[in-house]
């Protein structure tokens, strides 16, 4: 069925919003169905298929679609396996400041561990969106934090700074994934 037959078996416009359509169906079916006295099989089937017809083409939340000249918004490329590379470089690039320019306040094997979990999961997250592995990085980063605070220098701030935008990009990416 097309679907300006739809509309016009429910009598609606070609353009209805979703809570229209609903309207007109329930209005309609209310005399066709067949279990009412003076109801037919044939026209509610038709009632329910103009329905079908029309939600399927109708916008969401009652939003009519933009005209078909209007251009289409542009939205940052905020993941794929290039970009991911980069926050994890990015990443990578921080570890290494935080392991070899700052003095350890408990060992340097530990900063090690630390950052290689953290760098991890982080890229773990990005590239599955799991939430399991956003608390990880998370906790992580907050230990980081407080042991760089602890044993303040000029490379595990660099390292902190450089931290931001690879997480930020690493968590952007995830959160696109989990949206699928």
């Amino acid at each position: 069925m097309d679907v300006e037959h739809a509309a016009a078996v429910l009598g609606v416009a070609a353009g209805a919003t979703r809570s229209e359509i609903a309207a007109a169906f329930a209005r309609r079916a209310r005399r066709t169905h067949p279990d009412v006295d003076g109801g037919d099989a044939r026209a509610f089937q038709e009632t329910v298929e103009a329905r079908d017809t029309l939600l399927r083409v109708a916008s969401p939340a009652g939003r009519q679609p933009p005209p078909a000249s209007a251009s289409p918004i542009m939205r940052p490329q905020i993941q794929g396996p290039g970009l991911l590379a980069v926050w994890a470089g990015l990443l990578v690039v921080a570890a290494f400041l935080a392991i070899y320019a700052v003095d350890h306040p408990v060992h340097p094997v530990e900063a090690v561990v630390r950052w290689t979990l953290l760098g991890a999961s982080a890229v773990a997250f990005g590239a599955t969106g799991r939430r399991a592995f956003l608390v990880a990085a998370l906790v992580l980063i907050a230990i980081t934090v407080a042991l760089t605070l602890v044993a303040t220098s000029l490379g595990g701030l660099l390292a902190l700074l450089l931290l931001v935008p690879a997480m930020y990009g690493l968590c952007l990416a995830g959160l696109a994934r989990r949206r699928r």
